[in-house]
């Protein structure tokens, strides 16, 4: 049992959950006014029986009234040896997404809502699950995307 303990304490380990993917989209939807609604990070992989990508997962880019400038958003994505990097929070777990390649979109489509009538949620293959469960506040759910 000790020596478990003392294994765990010396292995390096990481409280940031890592995935890789094929493409991270950053996208933004205007309306039909051109007026810029939302932004969103997509995350996609190659699915060589179709033919085409699939969605991942997605989040916003904020969970907050105030818009990130592009500039911000653009700067979450470093570059790394194996392609790029994201980096962010959600629902209090770190997570980290590498993927090949990055593209930046604006459309008055949502990308994401439309490969849902493709590829339903429910078979998405998703981001890695965390082992510990995120502190909920005021008893509410909260639901990973």
């Amino acid at each position: 049992m000790i020596i478990a303990f003392l294994l765990l304490a010396v292995i390096p380990h990481s409280d940031v959950l890592t995935d890789c993917v094929d493409v991270l989209e950053l996208n933004h939807f205007y309306d039909g006014n051109g007026k810029r609604c939302f932004s969103q990070w997509i995350a996609w992989d190659w699915n060589s029986l179709r033919s085409r990508h699939d969605v991942v997962a997605w989040t916003m880019t904020c969970n907050c009234n105030v818009k990130a400038t592009d500039e911000k958003l653009r700067a979450m994505v470093a570059p790394t040896k194996e392609g790029l990097r994201l980096r962010f929070s959600h629902v209090g777990v770190e997570r980290e997404i590498t993927a090949g390649q990055f593209r930046e979109t604006h459309t008055q489509h949502d990308p994401e809502m439309e490969q849902r009538n493709i590829l339903p949620v429910e078979r998405r293959r998703g981001l890695s699950k965390p082992l510990r469960v995120p502190v909920m506040m005021s008893g509410e759910r909260v639901i990973l995307r």
